[in-house]
């Protein structure tokens, strides 16, 4: 997330959501989902990307994924 967002002293919490994060849009969504792809070697599902609305449902769905 630091590195999408360009925020080095970013604190993770569960509940960041796109609209409560400065830079948080839709496109930066979408770049934070796709290098998590990239960085763990999976691929989110269509209904994973359907319900990834705030931090702590990314994680969880990377833990998910990457466990595989």
């Amino acid at each position: 997330m630091r590195e999408v967002f360009d925020w080095d002293d970013l604190q993770f919490s569960y509940c960041l959501a796109p609209g409560s994060l400065e830079g948080w849009d839709s496109l930066s969504h979408i770049r934070l989902l796709r290098a998590l792809e990239q960085e763990f070697g999976f691929r989110f599902t269509s209904d994973d990307l359907d319900n990834l609305d705030n931090a702590g449902e990314i994680l969880e769905a990377v833990l998910r994924l990457s466990s595989k």
